[in-house]
């Protein structure tokens, strides 16, 4: 293994959480950005978060694949155990499941980051609150407004 094929692979792949980052931190920053024509014809900022996690996902894809080519045995099959490849399978298909669920629930906006870019996610960003099932299945209600707010006092913030 290439330690200089490492690295670059590490590079590639900190980009997304770089930019995740940058929207998270510095949204005006973000929305300024998304304004500038080269960049605005896509849409609004949640639109072009969006189309960079599209883009993110297609190099996460190419950077694996390729890794796997180079280091591998040219297949994305890690082994030829059948009871591996099918638990491996189920387990992708799951996680997959899961990540659409989050996509339906939370929607386009609630996903890409729109309470960070000024768009009204609902109540529970704002209350910082969840609700949560127990394990005898009873749901409750997660309060975290107390805890927020002493995190942003910490860090020399209102609110």
């Amino acid at each position: 293994m290439s330690l200089g094929l490492l690295g670059l692979a590490g590079l590639l792949l900190s980009v997304e959480r770089v930019c995740y980052a940058w929207i998270a931190r510095a949204p005006a920053s973000f929305r300024d950005w998304c304004a500038r024509p080269l960049v605005g014809w896509l849409g609004e900022s949640v639109v072009v978060v969006r189309a960079l996690f599209v883009a993110f996902k297609a190099l996460q894809y190419t950077v694996f694949a390729g890794w796997c080519d180079l280091h591998g045995t040219r297949s994305l099959a890690p082994t030829d155990d059948g009871v591996a490849l099918a638990a491996g399978g189920v387990l992708f298909v799951v996680g997959q499941l899961l990540n659409g669920l989050v996509f339906y629930r939370l929607g386009g906006i609630g996903v890409f980051f729109g309470d960070r870019l000024g768009y009204d996610t609902g109540d529970w960003v704002e209350s910082c609150s969840a609700l949560a099932e127990r394990e005898d299945g009873t749901l409750t209600l997660l309060a975290f407004a107390e805890r927020a707010r002493a995190a942003t006092a910490r860090r020399g913030g209102s609110g």
